[in-house]
């Protein structure tokens, strides 16, 4: 089954204790650089566009085949 991560984060934040200004700084450090990355990203030409997501297909296809030996 699959959550988007949206929901997820809502559902699992109702029931943590953990408080805002925490939450605020560890999101802010996990989510603002892939912001830029991604917004980056859609300034370059296509072909390093296609170049970027084969990259990064073929690092999560390393990850998963080493995952699973």
């Amino acid at each position: 089954m699959t959550v988007p991560v949206d929901v997820l984060s809502y559902v699992l934040g109702l029931f943590s204790r953990m408080k805002s200004a925490p939450y605020f700084f560890a999101t802010l450090i996990g989510v603002a650089p892939f912001a830029f990355v991604f917004a980056y990203a859609g300034t370059l030409p296509f072909l390093y566009q296609m170049e970027a997501l084969g990259l990064a297909l073929f690092v999560m296809l390393l990850v998963f085949l080493k995952n699973h030996d």
